[in-house]
């Protein structure tokens, strides 16, 4: 996978993330399956398309997670750290 290719993907990630409204649900499940429709255009037809989106993925989160170390003044593992609770708080929510 091209790091030009991991960057699409990290778009349209970018895209399906500003369709998802938290306060408009009904909205959120129309705009964000539209949004991730373009996966399809970049990765089908590959023999890994879980592996070229989970690149992407990374490719995002990895340029999200330097964003904000940079904006605190922080080390990039200082953020990680910070958001593994976020989702093991999650994971419980969803499991009661």
């Amino acid at each position: 996978m091209t790091q030009e290719q991991q960057h699409a993907v990290a778009r349209v990630l970018l895209d399906a993330l500003t369709a998802l409204d938290p306060q408009d649900h009904a909205a959120s499940v129309r705009a964000v399956p539209l949004a991730l429709a373009q996966l399809e255009s970049l990765v089908g037809g590959t023999d890994d398309e879980v592996n070229q989106v989970a690149f992407g993925a990374m490719t995002l989160a990895h340029a999200c997670i330097a964003l904000v170390a940079s904006v605190k003044g922080v080390d990039r593992l200082d953020v990680i750290a910070a958001l593994r609770p976020l989702f093991s708080e999650e994971v419980g929510r969803h499991a009661a």
